[in-house]
């Protein structure tokens, strides 16, 4: 995959909100297997390893996005709890990167997640574009689904 100033067509987002927790809590809502259907929507995630979220750690999973379905395998690149999460995801037809970055602020959790999606060719990328939601869409949708759960679990 290309870093994210080598991503074009505005393929990589970033989007920033407030969270009523703390770091650890936002950490935790994160990597709570009943919290995964609402956090990723797109991804139909398979068993995780004994592992998971740790550094290296490979999960399966089904990405739905557009009217692309297709397998793909997760790796977790950057698992340092309470301060950030990174993850490749990679298919036949689509790669992509999935971060979040949890900073203390005023009592609670700047959460800065950024995502990248880039199709490996045309048809792909038609598939992708064809359906509901962008990418900022989805980054949106993410970052909800954590506030809602982290702050939840913080009363």
């Amino acid at each position: 995959m290309r870093s994210g100033s080598d991503l074009r067509d505005g393929r990589r987002v970033e989007r920033r909100y407030y969270v009523n927790a703390t770091p650890a809590g936002a950490w935790a809502a994160l990597h709570d297997p009943a919290n995964e259907p609402a956090l990723y929507p797109e991804l139909a995630l398979g068993p995780a390893e004994t592992a998971w979220p740790a550094a290296g750690a490979i999960r399966l999973a089904r990405l739905r996005v557009g009217l692309l379905r297709e397998p793909v395998f997760l790796e977790s690149l950057e698992a340092r709890p309470a301060a950030s999460f990174r993850l490749r995801l990679v298919g036949a037809d689509v790669r992509g990167e999935l971060g979040w970055r949890f900073d203390a602020v005023a009592g609670g959790t700047r959460v800065v997640h950024d995502a990248a999606l880039e199709p490996t060719d045309r048809f792909a990328a038609l598939l992708v574009r064809i359906g509901r939601g962008s990418l900022a869409d989805r980054v949106e949708d993410h970052l909800r689904a954590l506030k809602i759960r982290a702050e939840a679990s913080a009363r």
